[in-house]
């Protein structure tokens, strides 16, 4: 196999690491497709409050008022959906995909778990700020069973007063389309796989070209040893002529000679080298 074959880029290997750092980055939104909550998250990207098909007597439109620009979300279910079989499981599928929201999950018309995204932008200690407010808000909520609006309102004030209080900075919902989470990373592997196909196409002629520039330069060095040992002949015949006026002129272009050859930078022409050191042969013979 020649060097330059040698520089072969595996791309079915660069393709499957591509796509395995595409899902190790956004293993959560792929992992939400299996996941109960998938329905809650994607109408949450757009809303404010998620009802379970089939739950009846809930107030959407009070909720979405309450909360109006705050970032904060409901999620209404029945006492026998999956999402209430783990309360804190349900709650946190929510807030680990959608980003600086304070959530609530209602069951059956009661309060049953609130939970909060990584990113809430808290100013105080989060263990402490999760474990007192969400105590409250139970206890403030255990008598509003079915009342979903004015639970909502209490979420509201809680959060107001966190931002009185400056324990909480303010920020203003912002909704996504629930598409992005499954197209993003359809995306980046379509991008991986393109940019795989293309990129190595390029590395393998970028290394071609290294791999060229590498075996030249092997053989100026090795051209350029073999002109110093001819030097090194030369003068050792010159060591044997006989001293005349011709001699001198000889030591002098030799010695021109050699400062060419000392001085040649690695990759110039030695064309000139060569030339002098051809007509010092024969001028030495």
């Amino acid at each position: 196999m020649s060097a330059r074959a040698g520089w072969v880029v595996p791309r079915r290997w660069l393709v499957a690491l591509g796509v395995a750092a595409v899902v190790f980055l956004s293993w959560a939104d792929l992992l939400l497709l299996f996941s109960p909550a998938r329905s809650a998250v994607a109408a949450l990207d757009r809303d404010a409050v998620w009802v379970e098909p089939g739950v009846a007597g809930v107030d959407a439109d009070g909720v979405r008022r309450a909360f109006g620009e705050r970032p904060l979300t409901m999620v209404v279910v029945a006492a026998g959906s999956p999402l209430a079989a783990d309360e804190s499981e349900s709650c946190a599928a929510v807030t680990d995909a959608i980003d600086g929201i304070v959530n609530v999950l209602v069951v059956d018309g009661r309060f049953e778990h609130g939970c909060e995204s990584d990113d809430l932008p808290l100013t105080t200690d989060r263990f402490g700020w999760d474990f007192a407010n969400w105590t409250a808000y139970d206890n403030t909520t255990q008598f509003l069973r079915h009342d979903h609006r004015a639970m909502a309102e209490q979420l509201a004030a809680m959060y107001d007063n966190d931002l009185a209080r400056g324990k909480l900075l303010r920020e203003v919902r912002a909704f996504h389309s629930p598409a992005y989470r499954h197209l993003l990373p359809v995306a980046l592997v379509g991008a991986v796989v393109v940019g795989v196909h293309g990129g190595s196409g390029l590395l393998e002629r970028g290394l071609a070209r290294l791999d060229d520039r590498r075996r030249e330069r092997a053989a100026w060095r090795e051209r350029r040893a073999d002109l110093g040992a001819e030097l090194a002949l030369v003068a050792a015949r010159m060591v044997h002529l006989p001293p005349t006026p011709e001699l001198g002129d000889l030591s002098r272009d030799y010695l021109r000679a050699l400062a060419d050859w000392e001085t040649a930078r690695p990759g110039t022409s030695l064309s000139e080298v060569e030339a002098r050191v051809r007509g010092l042969h024969e001028r030495v013979r």
